[in-house]
């Protein structure tokens, strides 16, 4: 275990009830529990889902369906810290990224590729023996395995050492479903 500036720093889910921000999440009431902040809250039960990875607003027949969206969709997560990474770990649901980015950011502007995954599948995908210094930590979906489904996390868990805490008063700014932020 190391210091800094007083506070101890471990291995840790760093990601554990952080600010979370996503390209959307599923408006269905059923998926009531489906908001961002889902994929970081520790439980294995909630998830977070996006909207259907349509690529468009309705079923073909014209009529405009909230539940719809665009086929690349993303999950960012603010450590409100920069760590060095240990590893990450994605516990997907059946709507998975067939293909995605994990990607980390210091500021949250601009990302470099931590890993690119092109046979995504349900359950655990760990990213091991990891060195990055990062605060934000981006999924970042190109495709689905199911384009009716989009993308569904359970956990989204980030272990590294604190190396850097951010200070109370300073906050980078965080993009949100309403800012309209696309991480390419």
């Amino acid at each position: 275990q190391a210091a800094v500036d007083g506070l101890e720093a471990r291995i840790t889910n760093a990601a554990l009830n952080k600010p979370v921000s996503a390209s959307s999440h599923h408006p269905a009431a059923s998926l009531v529990n489906s908001t961002p902040d889902k994929a970081v809250d520790g439980d294995a039960t909630t998830r977070w889902a996006s909207q259907r990875a349509t690529g468009r607003t309705n079923a073909g027949d014209g009529v405009y369906r909230s539940e719809y969206g665009p086929v690349q969709q993303w999950l960012q997560v603010d450590l409100e810290g920069v760590y060095k990474l240990d590893n990450i770990s994605i516990n997907w649901e059946g709507g998975c990224g067939k293909e995605y980015y994990v990607r980390g950011s210091l500021d949250g502007t601009t990302y470099f590729d931590i890993a690119h995954v092109t046979d995504g599948a349900a359950g655990i995908r760990k990213f091991e023996g990891l060195d990055d210094e990062v605060r934000f930590v981006l999924v970042d979906g190109v495709t689905p395995v199911n384009n009716m489904w989009g993308y569904s996390i359970f956990e989204l868990e980030v272990n590294g050492e604190l190396v850097q805490p951010v200070e109370s008063d300073f906050r980078v700014a965080t993009y949100n479903i309403a800012a309209g932020y696309t991480p390419r």
